[in-house]
């Protein structure tokens, strides 16, 4: 009966009428409206299923080290280019594709990785990111690294990111 009862609530109408109140839809739409970037097709050759998030921080400053793993299968083809964005106020250390340090192109925030041999496709592939620097505090509620008192004499470090 609970179940039946949960089921239920799950399953009222919701009214997904949000234009124009709410910001998430705003945004949203607002990116819709952007004219696409040359590079966004190279973007549309593979699909990344997971990303391992490995971050150094500390609640009295706004340097990170960021070390990122992410788990993609190439969707097109072949996949002769792989490409990141990257925060352009933080430093770029390493790069790795499959374990192997690659060779890439850092241009306006935007990695590009020109593979020797394509890779095909259903093939999978590990790109590892390692930087550092300091992240762009209170750029906004839903970007940037916040920093604030909890209340209990320590300092709470997050960040929140819809990008």
């Amino acid at each position: 009966m609970l179940l039946s009862s949960l089921l239920g609530i799950a399953q009222q109408p919701f009214n997904h009428d949000i234009e124009g109140k709410c910001s998430h839809f705003n945004s949203f739409k607002n990116r819709l409206n952007t004219p696409p970037r040359d590079s966004s097709y190279v973007a549309d050759t593979y699909h990344t299923h997971y990303m391992h998030i490995k971050m150094e921080v500390n609640s009295d400053s706004t340097n990170i080290v960021g070390d990122v793993s992410t788990y993609a299968k190439v969707t097109s083809e072949q996949l002769d280019t792989i490409y990141l964005e990257f925060n352009h106020n933080l430093q770029l250390d390493a790069l790795y594709l499959n374990g192997q340090v690659v060779d890439y192109t850092l241009t306006n925030a935007e990695i590009f990785i020109v593979l020797d041999t394509p890779l095909n496709m259903g093939d999978d592939f590990v790109v590892r990111t390692m930087y550092h620097g300091a992240a762009k505090p209170h750029a906004g509620y839903h970007t940037g690294l916040h920093i604030a008192p909890n209340g209990y004499d320590n300092n709470v470090v997050w960040s929140f990111s819809e990008r």
